[in-house]
């Protein structure tokens, strides 16, 4: 069993992503086992601290500046940096939704 939540942003704009508190206490009472999909970074005190898991983070669904920033032990300059030179590469795209900018991961496309 599988609780998923909003990551980008959804069709209903009344639609908010909950706290990961909540998300577990939701969890433990419909199922033990259950997985949930969230952020990856799922303590607000753990942070990621490789820019590779970050580019693991963006394969799996687009991110914000301001949400990798949160995830992330990074000085805010580096970290920047360091997307702008994927971005180059061709790796990552950044994207304006909703007047949101995001980071989108598009190696795959390119090999293809």
């Amino acid at each position: 069993m599988f609780i998923n939540v909003p990551v980008r942003p959804p069709a209903e704009k009344w639609v908010k992503v909950p706290k990961y508190k909540k998300i577990i206490n939701f969890a433990k009472k419909i199922h033990e086992g259950a997985e949930i999909t969230y952020l990856p970074s799922l303590s607000e005190d753990k942070k990621i601290e490789k820019f590779e898991e970050i580019i693991e983070a963006i394969k799996r669904r687009p991110y914000e500046f301001e949400e990798i920033k949160k995830l992330t032990c990074i000085e805010e300059n580096v970290l920047k940096e360091m997307l702008e030179k994927e971005i180059k590469k061709g790796n990552i795209l950044r994207e304006k939704r909703e007047g949101r900018e995001f980071y989108y991961y598009r190696k795959s496309f390119i090999d293809n």
